[in-house]
């Protein structure tokens, strides 16, 4: 095997690691978000710095892609509530991210 077939073999399955570890805790997350925000979260890149020396790393997120969504609540004294996608989406950027 040459060197760049085992550098690859090695990341891919790095990123499957991460993929299978970092997806069940990023749900939650997510899910929040999108409540309080009012979108439904399509693609998400996160950059990821550690900084030495003062013990804690910095993840920088950025939503690439989702849809603005509208919610409704129940009929008959329901509090459950029911989101329709609008029926665009836009991608967003760091500058017209909703903080």
């Amino acid at each position: 095997m040459s060197q760049f077939s085992e550098e690859f073999s090695r990341m891919a399955t790095a990123e499957r690691w991460l993929c299978e570890e970092a997806g069940p805790l990023l749900d939650p997350i997510v899910r929040s978000i999108e409540s309080r925000a009012g979108i439904v979260i399509g693609e998400v890149r996160v950059t990821f710095d550690r900084k030495s020396g003062n013990g804690f790393s910095v993840a920088n997120c950025t939503i690439v892609r989702a849809d603005f969504v509208s919610v409704e609540y129940g009929r008959s004294g329901s509090t459950a509530g029911e989101r329709t996608a609008v029926t665009h989406s836009q991608p967003t950027s760091s500058e017209n991210a909703v903080e």
